[in-house]
């Protein structure tokens, strides 16, 4: 019995980016993903970090079948900067979620990039693996 995971054991985890966008608020986030279950935490989240306004501009989700995962990332001391979610995996007990950090901007100001994706509804861990941050202005 090997500990290692063959490319038997894993299959993509679809996921739909909604919304890819940064806050000014650099205080201190406890958990570096969030999964939202119901419009209600969705408001919850959206008060507390200030981002009523961009969640505002997400499609209506269907909470009995689907969820949103917020995943944010670390404090950036360029804005605007940007995480990206790049492939997940489902595994039989967790699912991998790989993301990037990008710079997208040259301004000077401290930023938490954030991003929530769509995923159909899994009471599986969700585990966030960051790739290497690319640096530098992104063309778009």
């Amino acid at each position: 019995m090997s500990c290692s995971k063959s490319s038997d054991d894993n299959n993509a985890f679809a996921f739909t980016p909604l919304l890819n966008s940064y806050t000014g608020s650099t205080a201190s986030v406890t958990h570096q993903q969030e999964i939202i279950h119901s419009e209600t935490e969705l408001q919850e989240i959206a008060k507390k970090w200030g981002i009523e306004h961009k969640i505002a501009k997400l499609p209506q989700i269907n909470f009995n079948t689907e969820q949103l995962v917020l995943i944010w990332g670390g404090i950036k001391g360029s804005t605007p900067s940007q995480i990206e979610v790049i492939s997940a995996i489902e595994y039989d007990d967790y699912i991998e979620i790989i993301t990037e950090s990008k710079v997208t901007g040259d301004a000077s100001a401290l930023s938490r990039p954030f991003c929530i994706i769509k995923t159909t509804k899994t009471h599986k861990k969700m585990v966030i693996k960051s790739n290497i941050s690319t640096s530098g202005i992104i063309d778009s």
